[in-house]
């Protein structure tokens, strides 16, 4: 009998569809790793209740959606830098921060690559 075997049968013998049978047992009695995960199968519907029963609802739901506005803003902060950082590389690969005469200057040289894609 292997450990695996009887483990993938734990489920359905706990939710009563089938029983053990004779060699099962006695390995079940013999090997402590497969009564300890015996012992865990069985108690899983009742801590799964309990935690049903002290779950929040509301509370979950707004600690939910606070860590979708914190991911949100810390994603869009994150492309914001990245942003930035194309833009002072991009400026210094046209010739440095010395050769941006003005606003003018910055703009054409957003231009020029696109325009050599034709």
């Amino acid at each position: 009998m292997r450990c695996e075997d009887l483990a993938d049968r734990m489920p359905a013998v706990a939710h009563g569809q089938v029983r053990w049978t004779a060699p099962e047992l006695a390995h079940l009695s013999a090997c402590p790793d497969c009564a300890a995960t015996w012992q865990i199968v069985q108690a899983a519907p009742e801590i799964g209740a309990q935690a049903a029963a002290r779950l929040d609802p509301a509370r979950l739901a707004g600690e939910v959606q606070a860590g979708l506005r914190a991911t949100r803003w810390t994603r869009l902060a994150w492309w914001a830098g990245l942003a930035a950082a194309a833009a002072v590389a991009i400026l210094l690969w046209r010739g440095g921060l010395e050769r941006a005469a003005g606003p003018a200057q910055v703009a054409s040289g957003f231009v020029l690559p696109l325009a050599e894609l034709d």
